[in-house]
């Protein structure tokens, strides 16, 4: 008996920031090919948990929400060919945050598909930062996000000034 399968892959954990656009990786392989009849689903679940709620569609072609949190926000962004299923969720709102799940079906050999799940983290700039710096090992320097930058901003003019004046000596 041969049996044909999806396996689905999406990272654990994304985060973004509140009003950017976020890609939601999806990819998978099969042991067919993949077959006009392929589909992709996306659902979100709230962190506060309650109903799932549909995110996208995708069979043949994409089938934006036409209702919902979601309408005119969720947007293709993967190539069902290169087994990639993923959407981009524009401008992302604090409520966005939550477990999306991206299920494939690559009928007629695998009729019941496989899920992947990911959560999304929306996160003000703030919040970003200091992920950016904790998960890099660096001091916490977040809560100072413009005093950083005008730091790095008189650092890079004072690069910019000595190879000036070390291109001028050469000149």
């Amino acid at each position: 008996v041969d049996v044909c399968a999806v396996e689905v892959y999406t990272p654990v954990e994304l985060q973004a920031v509140n009003g950017t656009d976020a890609r939601l990786k999806c990819t998978f392989t099969s042991s067919a090919p993949i077959s006009v009849q392929a589909s992709v689903s996306w659902n979100f679940r709230p962190l506060s948990g309650g109903i799932e709620e549909s995110v996208f569609y995708y069979q043949e072609q994409p089938y934006t929400p036409t209702s919902g949190k979601f309408k005119g926000r969720a947007v293709w962004s993967g190539d069902i060919r290169r087994g990639d299923a993923s959407i981009t969720i524009r401008d992302l709102k604090f409520s966005d945050n939550g477990t999306y799940s991206c299920h494939v079906k690559n009928p007629p050999e695998d009729v019941h598909g496989q899920a992947g799940e990911l959560q999304l983290r929306v996160v003000s700039t703030g919040g970003f930062l200091r992920a950016l710096s904790s998960s890099a090992g660096a001091p916490d320097r977040s809560t100072r996000p413009v005093s950083l930058t005008r730091a790095l901003q008189s650092r890079l003019g004072q690069l910019s000034q000595a190879l000036l004046h070390s291109r001028a000596d050469h000149i």
